[in-house]
């Protein structure tokens, strides 16, 4: 099944490393096209699920490159409540894409999910528990937009995470509430 893929005109500009956030949406500014036939990435790795397919001859606006030599984009589709980077799907950068307007070096460097790891995208407020219980003691807070690798979900639904900065430098471990699990990527790392 070939999946035509219509972006709305936007880029994200985002620094070194960070986060995509949806209010960080501008004007476009690298424009690629595609030679042959391509796989599209649900994240930048061939070990990741496929998402769907480009054609010859389809463009896309790139709007972020991964660490490994990937492109990131906005499919233009609903994608339930998956935020920031979690709502790009990937390409590899090979001699199948030629460079419209802009190149690779244009496009901000991000963090990006691993293939294989779940992660929580929180959408409001939530807390960082040092243990499965409300009365135990609170660790850290997460605010809408943010993420965590999820290392497993215990028989009462709480979910064991690990909070990643905003430098990407891995810091707390704890527990967060099954109320406040909105889960992206596979439980099988768990």
């Amino acid at each position: 099944m070939t999946l035509k893929i219509f972006l709305l005109m936007v880029t994200i500009w985002i620094g070194l490393y960070q986060r995509v956030s949806d209010d960080q949406i501008e004007s476009p500014s690298v424009v690629i096209i595609f030679n042959e036939d391509k796989i599209v990435y649900q994240r930048p790795a061939e070990e990741s699920e496929i998402f769907g397919y480009l054609n010859s001859g389809d463009t896309i606006i790139a709007l972020a490159r991964s660490d490994n030599g990937w492109i990131g984009f906005d499919p233009g589709i609903a994608q339930a409540a998956n935020i920031g980077v979690f709502r790009l799907r990937w390409v590899d950068m090979d001699g199948s894409i030629s460079f419209v307007n802009g190149v690779y070096q244009d496009l901000p460097l991000v963090w990006t999910p691993q293939p294989g790891k779940c992660y929580n995208m929180f959408l409001n407020l939530s807390y960082l528990y040092s243990q499965p219980d409300i009365n135990s003691d609170i660790i850290d807070s997460f605010y809408s937009e943010d993420f965590a690798e999820v290392l497993q979900i215990d028989s009462t639904g709480w979910a064991c995470v690990i909070s990643i900065s905003e430098d990407t430098s891995v810091y707390d471990s704890g527990w967060i509430q099954p109320e406040n699990l909105n889960l992206n990527g596979s439980g099988d790392s768990f």
